[in-house]
């Protein structure tokens, strides 16, 4: 009867450091999905700002050429 019980927590605690390192895995890729998602969004931040930029600078020309 000990045995069995033995084994029993044996296979429980087995199962439990399963799912421990489980959820880990998953919430470092969970991370990582949020940094390459926030990385991208200040990419495109970055690129919307240089365009507005540019179209700027080309606005400021057409008014310098006016004059």
């Amino acid at each position: 009867m000990i045995l069995v019980s033995k084994e029993n927590d044996e296979e429980c605690a087995k199962e439990w450091l399963n799912t421990i390192i489980n959820e880990r895995e998953e919430n470092e890729l969970r991370k990582e999905k949020i940094q390459i998602e926030e990385r991208k969004r200040q990419e495109e931040i970055a690129e919307r700002k240089r365009q507005e930029e540019i179209a700027e600078r080309k606005r400021q020309e057409e008014i310098a050429e006016r004059k």
